[in-house]
């Protein structure tokens, strides 16, 4: 509601300057978005999704009817963005070039179809006649068809109903994605990409996407967290590299990333610590100033950033509202236990502090989720954490099993989390959460969403739950560069930003042996129930006191599996095994 109520006013202040300009009478206004919003629907949130939520975006056009037609007429003609274009060009008396593809809204459309694809989705959808659309899936093969004109929220996969229709629209859409340089299909059948390793590689080379974390203060922070891992793996490498980045070496990686990605490629530059607003909030606006002068491809970019929040003041505010920052805050659950293990360097609790960023972040209308390390005591009373996360007004949360020490017998620690308490906390947490969608309150849990939506045969989002390890990048202050937050130890060092180019970082020997390492599922997880849900947990969980190398929560997660699998289908079928 805020921001329709925002959208409101600008329009209003538009149409006021028109009026008192005495213009009114001679404007055309076309109001549209690239994108829609799932808000929920199908437990998805976001866009860059198949379903109409995201991609059925209503379309206004405003002005004197001399210039648009009848005023109040409703058409459902199939529109895309691309006719935006042609449409301001013909009310502008400008002509329409050749090259363009879309098609002047002015008139009557007489598209059968439309085609369009997100990340790993291709979709030819038919309306006028047929309103219908049909999905593919390129990562796992998974085929969608819906009946639009019958089932309007897309509550039923039809695709066994209508073999005939659906071979149709394959076809159409073999043919439109016949001459893609990344072969997704041989000009007879869809090719599944996540079974062909040497189209990924391939598509690799030519640098469509980079994922980078980078930690721009290394390992200075303004907390002592009792459980730190970062503080460990420095511990652990023979030079510790813990300088803050300079500015030459992020321009450094900044060139190499735009010079290496191909035209319209994809960056995220994530940043994470130790305390990453230690650097400075004049380090990243030059990092910013400097993506934009160096971003001369059209590469779209995203911004992310992990804070434990205390050095946040109005001034990163709005640097993180202008430069469209994702920020993920550490909050370890309850005041009690965050003020127990996440102490400032005085030794003073920090819960408040951080709570009072969140209420700031939230003013300047900050898109933020919350990241919950699971250690003994949080485990013992998931309810109350959940209660308590959510009365933060944040409605993104993420938790993580704490971390023992590098080589270091398993859950000796005072803060470690064994696998027992960590089934009792996974199961508890589930039922809280499980409630609230049955009462149609929706709080996003990504580890519960991953799991629902892998009981979909879909693609996730965290290398935890794929089983795929090689993601992204992590890049030291100094420059060094790792394969792995968890793995930043001197094996497994690729080389630095200032000697090596990011495709041979990427494409070498050692990221190479470390991915291949990480899909080595063990033998006995292969024989599992769960072992498509669990795909053997992190590589850094492999438990070295148990033979066959199976993850320390193994037993944690069969049970969690066995008790939530009927409601996580309850909930997958709700959404008809969307995505």
């Amino acid at each position: 509601m805020p921001a329709i109520t925002h959208m409101d006013h600008q329009i209003g202040r538009l149409i006021s300057a028109l009026v008192e300009e005495q213009i009114m009478d001679n404007t055309v206004i076309l109001f549209v978005s690239d994108h829609g919003e799932m808000l929920g629907d199908h437990l998805m949130f976001q866009k860059a999704k198949p379903f109409q939520g995201s991609i059925h975006v209503p379309l206004f056009i405003s002005g004197p009817e001399r210039y648009i037609g009848k005023r109040g007429t409703v058409r459902t003609d199939l529109a895309e963005l691309r006719d935006v274009m042609p449409t301001l060009l013909e009310l502008a008396g400008a002509p329409i070039p050749e090259t363009v593809d879309g098609t002047s809204l002015l008139h009557p459309l007489d598209r059968e179809y439309l085609h369009g694809d997100t990340r790993w989705v291709k979709i030819p959808c038919a309306y006028p006649d047929k309103e219908d659309k049909y999905i593919w899936y390129s990562q796992t093969g998974r085929e969608l068809y819906f009946n639009l004109r019958d089932d309007p929220h897309e509550t039923k996969n039809a695709l066994d109903e209508n073999p005939e229709r659906v071979a149709e629209l394959r076809a159409l859409l073999i043919n439109a994605l016949k001459n893609r340089e990344e072969q997704y299909t041989d000009g007879h059948a869809p090719c599944l990409w996540a079974k062909r390793p040497d189209r990924i590689a391939e598509h690799r080379g030519v640098m469509k996407q980079l994922q980078f974390l980078i930690k721009p203060a290394a390992g200075f922070c303004n907390m002592r967290c009792h459980y730190c891992f970062y503080r460990d793996e420095q511990q652990n490498r023979s030079t510790s590299e813990d300088c803050m980045m300079t500015l030459q070496t992020a321009e450094t990686l900044i060139r190499r990333c735009f010079e290496e990605l191909d035209q319209g490629g994809f960056v995220s530059f994530a940043f994470q610590g130790g305390e990453p607003t230690l650097a400075g909030l004049d380090f990243f606006l030059f990092f910013t100033q400097t993506v934009r002068k160096y971003n001369q491809k059209c590469v779209t970019v995203q911004y992310a950033i992990q804070t434990n929040g205390l050095a946040v003041a109005e001034e990163w505010a709005k640097f993180f509202r202008e430069e469209n920052f994702l920020v993920g805050i550490s909050l370890d659950g309850t005041p009690d236990v965050h003020d127990a293990l996440r102490p400032d360097v005085s030794g003073d609790g920090t819960w408040t502090r951080v709570m009072q960023m969140i209420k700031l972040l939230e003013q300047y209308h900050i898109e933020c989720n919350l990241l919950c390390v699971v250690t003994k005591r949080l485990a013992k009373k998931a309810e109350r954490v959940y209660k308590s996360m959510k009365a933060t007004g944040v409605r993104y949360l993420q938790f993580i099993p704490c971390l023992d020490p590098l080589g270091a017998q398993r859950g000796i620690e005072n803060y470690s989390l064994s696998p027992e308490l960590y089934a009792q906390f996974l199961c508890a947490l589930f039922d809280a959460w499980y409630r609230d969608w049955k009462t149609g309150v929706y709080v996003s849990v990504r580890l519960f969403e991953d799991y629902i939506q892998l009981l979909m045969g879909a693609p996730t989002g965290t290398c935890s739950t794929t089983g795929a390890c090689g993601s992204y990048m992590v890049v030291e202050g100094s420059g060094a560069v790792y394969p792995c937050d968890f793995y930043c130890l001197d094996e497994y060092k690729l080389g630095t930003i200032q000697n090596d180019s990011l495709q041979s970082l990427l494409l070498g020997e050692k990221m190479r042996i470390f991915i291949k390492d990480g899909r080595n599922v063990p033998a006995e997880c292969q024989q599992c129930r769960w072992v498509n849900l669990c795909h053997g947990g992190c590589k850094r969980d492999r438990n070295t006191a148990d033979k066959a190398q199976r993850s320390y929560y193994c037993k944690a997660l069969q049970k969690f599996f066995a008790y939530a699998e009927p409601r996580m289908r309850e909930m997958a079928r709700a959404v008809q095994m969307y995505r």
